[in-house]
């Protein structure tokens, strides 16, 4: 029988909440130590988060993977490969 109701409610919060609040601390800690670690004004990190993303989107528009530093171009690749590999695994291997 599934839990409806009130009691659902609360059980699919329990379950959500520390992971939920985990990945935000985590972030929170990781920009935090960026912008320690960066420091100066005018930075990337001293615009936020959405800024930091942005500019690595408007600079692969304007000057293409050429723009791009090679850790970047790298990292971006292989978070293809692990797609696709978690894809095959998950969904076309059962």
């Amino acid at each position: 029988m599934i839990p409806t109701g009130r009691r659902a409610l609360l059980g699919d919060l329990r379950s959500v909440l520390l992971p939920w609040t985990t990945a935000r601390l985590l972030v929170a800690a990781a920009y935090g130590l960026a912008r320690l670690l960066e420091g100066g004004s005018g930075s990337r990190t001293s615009r936020g988060l959405i800024a930091w993303d942005g500019d690595w989107y408007i600079s692969i528009l304007t000057h293409g993977y050429d723009g791009v530093t090679r850790e970047g171009a790298a990292s971006s690749l292989v978070m293809c490969w692990l797609g696709d590999y978690l894809t095959w695994c998950c969904l076309e291997a059962r």
